[in-house]
């Protein structure tokens, strides 16, 4: 799917506690900024973000990733998040301390706010990955690992309470 201002919203503000759907996503490419999103009004909803087994997304001015208590990507490799070489403006949020977040970057990769609420951060990359807003896993581990000859550079913070790598 291609286009301008491409929004997938699974759950509403209404959705019922420990209640709700994923989102299984395939190639999207978005002129504009991409949003994905599975999440309640109160935070809480279930539903994760997942992918086909060849996908990749891609939002010219930025890709938005959000859950309830669910996952973005379930697992690191083949089951996270495939993100576009180059993609720049990558921000995801999980809540309530369940949601792990698995990020994989076909190239270079730019990272935006991510947020886990206690639960893990696991980025991949081709190439450098910056680190251009703040990293937060509260309780969880924070991982950033670069393949190739990438470095991890930015203006941003990594933080995390745990004993996890960052």
């Amino acid at each position: 799917i291609s286009g301008t201002g491409i929004t997938i919203t699974v759950n509403t503000a209404g959705t019922a506690a420990a209640d709700g759907g994923g989102a299984v996503v395939s190639t999207l490419t978005d002129a504009g900024a991409l949003s994905i999103t599975t999440n309640n009004g109160t935070n809480d909803s279930t539903g994760n973000i997942t992918r086909t087994a060849t996908s990749a997304l891609s939002g010219a001015s930025g890709i938005s990733l959000t859950t309830g208590t669910g996952t973005i990507g379930t697992g690191t490799g083949a089951n996270a998040i495939s993100l576009a070489s180059g993609q720049t403006g990558v921000a995801a949020t999980t809540h309530g301390g369940t949601g792990s977040i698995f990020l994989d970057g076909a190239g270079a990769l730019g990272l935006g706010a991510i947020s886990s609420n206690g639960a893990n951060i696991n980025v991949n990359a081709a190439g450098t990955v910056t680190v251009n807003g703040n990293m937060a896993a509260g309780a969880g581990t924070a991982t950033i690992t670069t393949t190739a000859s990438g470095n991890i550079d930015g203006g941003g913070t990594i933080s995390t309470s745990n004993n996890g790598t960052a």
